[in-house]
């Protein structure tokens, strides 16, 4: 299984004038079907000050899972955030400000073995009987 490297946000000058807390800033593209995704790097650079962020997981069933909060400046580190198909990365809003992003997330995608079903141990149910159950 090959491992590729993927860029989740390559943004500059995302402005937060004009949004509401809770608006979504940016978000990824999906990971596609029979891949998972992991985050590995972030660089949030506040351009200008003013505002406060998030950084969360939008699941593909709609629930969202936030990893990061109360972002009000440069935001830089390694992390290692596993992201399901379907899913996405996504920066939110937590309350307004004027202020403007340069955005590089990166990570890195790989496809998902599927595990070979016919392998698997089966317990037959004559077998089960003549030796006597549980």
């Amino acid at each position: 299984m090959q491992i590729k490297p993927i860029s989740f946000f390559s943004s500059n000058g995302v402005t937060l004038t004009g949004l509401s807390a809770n608006d979504i800033i940016v978000k990824s593209d999906q990971i596609p079907r029979g891949h998972i995704g992991k985050l590995t790097d972030l660089n949030t650079i506040f351009t200008t000050s003013g505002g406060t962020i998030a950084y969360e997981v939008a699941h593909k069933s709609g629930g969202v899972t936030r990893f990061a909060d109360n972002r009000t400046s440069n935001d830089n580190g390694s992390f290692n955030i596993m992201i399901g198909e379907g899913d996405s990365l996504q920066i939110r809003l937590t309350a307004t400000g004027s202020g403007v992003l340069d955005i590089v997330w990166h990570g890195e995608i790989q496809e998902i073995r599927e595990i070979d079903q016919s392998k698997a141990m089966k317990i037959n149910e004559f077998d089960f009987i003549e030796n006597g159950g549980i």
